[in-house]
């Protein structure tokens, strides 16, 4: 009796549908983005050719977007406070 052959390496449709379901099945597992924080915007003055004017605005932006990755934690540990009771 001759054996089945090894679907996984010697079947191209199966490998295509297993790559197209296999990623289909990740994205919709993929746990939900738990909070969104957006902040005032960030006006960009200074020389764009001076080094230090962009050092300056690269800073703002870092420290904004630190702010606002503590907002959204924050919002996330509350959400997840809220959910557990």
């Amino acid at each position: 009796m001759d054996e089945r052959p090894d679907r996984v390496l010697d079947d191209p449709w199966w490998m295509f549908g297993w790559a197209t379901v296999g990623t289909a099945f990740k994205v919709a597992m993929r746990p939900p983005v738990a909070a969104v924080a957006i902040g005032e915007p960030i006006p960009a003055d200074g020389d764009p050719a001076s080094d230090g004017d962009v050092v300056a605005l690269t800073d703002r932006v870092m420290a904004a977007i630190a702010v606002l990755v503590e907002r959204a934690r924050a919002l996330t540990s509350q959400s997840e406070a809220s959910g557990s009771q």
